[in-house]
């Protein structure tokens, strides 16, 4: 028998949990029309678990299924719960799969932890009940049934145990309702005795009616405990009998506390955590990128917790819409040359990244004295002056990647006395002019990696 059975048991339900959740999640996000699962895999990720999971492709040789694993699969899900209804459809919207779906996570680090030994019966037999029930949703019926086994293997001993424990105290209030009844058969004898003495003796008669009352009152108080033990039994065999009737037909789940971050979103509506994530960016964020306050400051200023902000407050997409607009509110643009995820706590990507590269302060770049009137003098650099300078020049040689092609083409602009760009997406737009260019044969990509690499012809 193993030393410590409820973890034993435990991480055998996760094993066959984690197995089948893989090929589900992938299967699920294959779905996502115009993205690839690795991409939708890292967006739902935070920055660390999303370096963790790139490490984890590079070391199963680009395996997706075995590269994700237990901690990932509530935020997957809850990312793209309702994109394309990818896991909303599938579990018929209901969202408590979400919440099922992070305790299992947080009891896979319990037995995971090396200073745990064995662990809470009561919350073992909770997280093997949330793992049948996730897996009876995804439909995987043998996977449930596994874990119900393990899970009934595991606790099968206790109303046995229950059992002999209630059959040993009934032997005990047995021994005890035999012993009082002899007591009160002594004690009926001698108060017949003690009758029959009195009657025969006159002169004994006063310490005689003394010494009876003595005996009456013990013989009431004995009758008295007698009648407690009996209720004392029949209680006893009533809980036992209920007991045994409960374990049999289901088995107790008992819900783990809520954490400080749950009571947290449970105490504060949406609204409230909006407005919190827009005051953070504005404490945090101004036009010269100098972070004048820290988030232990900002925490303390807003009365927030470490893991109200940390594990609910920035990782919301409203606080990271936040940030973005914060900085699109500076006139004139923002500057900032570290490093966003330590000034801004999360890494921008996608969209994200582009609106807040829009407002980065361009280096300040003199007219070229030898160039030529330009038609665009003066003008923000916008998607008709990109068609313009791709379809009319050459303003650059070979192949380059479209983020390189957008330096090129905001130098070539403000060299000529143009003003930088105001668009929001301006990745998106010079791509798609491209891919325009390339379908009518002016211009040709390869690629390198993830990379697209693109050539004027």
């Amino acid at each position: 028998m193993t030393k410590y059975p409820n973890r034993e048991a435990l991480r055998k339900a996760h094993d066959i949990y984690r197995d089948a959740m893989r090929s589900f999640i992938i299967r699920c996000l294959r779905k996502v029309r115009g993205a690839q699962v690795e991409d939708l895999i890292r967006d739902s990720l935070s920055y660390e678990e999303a370096e963790q999971f790139k490490e984890n492709l590079q070391e199963h040789n680009g395996n997706i299924e075995a590269a994700i694993d237990i901690k990932h699969f509530p935020h997957i899900i809850r990312k793209y719960w309702h994109r394309d209804r990818v896991f909303s459809q599938q579990f018929n919207s209901n969202s408590k799969v979400q919440y099922k779906t992070g305790v299992i996570a947080d009891g896979r680090n319990l037995w995971a932890h090396p200073g745990i030994e064995n662990l809470d019966s009561e919350r073992t037999r909770a997280d093997l009940t949330y793992v049948a029930d996730v897996l009876g949703e995804i439909k995987n019926q043998d996977a449930k049934r596994e874990v119900e086994n393990i899970r009934d293997r595991l606790f099968s001993h206790e109303e046995e145990e229950h059992t002999t424990d209630v059959s040993d105290q009934l032997e005990v209030v047995r021994a005890e309702n035999a012993d009082l009844k002899k007591q009160l058969n002594a004690t009926s004898s001698r108060l017949e005795e003690m009758e029959t003495e009195w009657l025969a003796s006159d002169e004994r008669l006063t310490d005689m009616s003394n010494l009876l009352k003595s005996v009456e009152a013990e013989n009431a108080d004995l009758k008295k405990r007698l009648l407690e033990k009996e209720n004392r039994l029949q209680t006893v065999e009533s809980e036992s009998n209920e007991r045994i009737k409960t374990l049999s037909s289901t088995q107790k789940v008992s819900e783990p506390k809520p954490s400080i971050a749950e009571k947290f979103r449970a105490a504060n509506t949406l609204e409230d955590r909006v407005e919190i994530g827009r005051k953070v960016a504005e404490l945090r964020i101004n036009a010269q990128g100098s972070r004048p306050m820290s988030w232990c400051r900002i925490r303390e200023k807003l009365g927030l917790k470490n893991d109200e902000f940390h594990k609910v407050v920035r990782l919301e997409d409203h606080f990271q819409e936040s940030v973005v607009e914060r900085i699109e509110s500076f006139e004139g643009g923002w500057k900032y040359s570290g490093k966003l995820n330590v000034l801004l706590r999360f890494e921008p990507v996608g969209e994200l990244a582009n609106r807040i590269e829009a407002c980065k302060l361009a280096p300040k770049i003199e007219p070229k004295e030898d160039a030529k009137s330009y038609e665009y003098e003066g003008e923000p650099l916008n998607t008709p002056i990109i068609r313009s300078i791709l379809n009319t020049l050459e303003p650059w040689r070979g192949s380059l990647p479209v983020s390189a092609i957008l330096d090129v083409l905001t130098q070539y602009h403000l060299e000529r006395g143009g003003s930088p760009t105001q668009l929001r997406d301006f990745h998106t737009n010079t791509y798609d002019i491209l891919c325009e260019m390339e379908a009518e044969g002016r211009a040709e990509r390869y690629r390198e990696g993830n990379t697209d690499y693109w050539r004027l012809i």
